[in-house]
């Protein structure tokens, strides 16, 4: 039997967007998705939930400074523009001081995102 923990983050990876949120708000202490929280901000981000990403930056404090805006080495900006995403990208910007369009898509590589997203033709820059 899975734990509430364990059936958040499968609910994340399958992209099931309602149970996701039900199983989100079941955690108590929001503390104890501290582990988990790059990757849940991961999914929500790739399957394009603003709602969910929304309440993981605000209400869960995810974001400290910009070297945190990586996930597995990739920038959750590039995450973001990568899926077509718009409405994430210009949360992240708005919102978000550290999740600059200047910022490189990844730890590695040294192409901002702003340039990857312009000349892949992902979104209108």
């Amino acid at each position: 039997m899975a734990t509430l923990r364990e059936a958040c983050l499968d609910a994340f990876k399958r992209s099931d967007h309602e149970k996701a949120v039900l199983l989100l708000r079941l955690q108590i202490p929001p503390i104890l998705l501290n582990q988990d929280a790059p990757g849940l901000l991961y999914y929500s981000i790739s399957n394009g939930w603003l709602d969910v990403t929304r309440d993981l930056v605000s209400g869960y404090s995810l974001f400290g400074p910009p070297y945190e805006c990586y996930y597995n080495g990739l920038s959750y900006l590039y995450i973001a523009a990568k899926g077509n995403h718009v409405d994430i990208v210009e949360y992240l910007i708005k919102e978000y001081a550290g999740c600059d369009p200047m910022m490189n898509t990844s730890k590695t590589d040294r192409v901002p995102v702003l340039h990857f997203v312009a000349s892949a033709g992902l979104l209108d820059v």
